[in-house]
């Protein structure tokens, strides 16, 4: 769901990236990150974890 907090991992290691996500498009997910950058990130190799909203 775009809007929804991200975190990105490679090998069950986090990678440098926490943001939001925007899309999925032609085997990349296009995010931004936390400084407000827009990133695409190839979806080989990644797993995504996506922040609850409960508190």
């Amino acid at each position: 769901m775009p809007g929804g907090r991200i975190q990105l991992f490679s090998a069950g290691r986090q990678l440098n990236g926490n943001g939001t996500f925007i899309s999925v498009e032609d085997g990349f997910l296009v995010w931004e990150d936390n400084s407000g950058n827009r990133n695409t990130t190839s979806l080989e190799d990644i797993s995504i974890r996506r922040f609850s909203n409960r508190y």
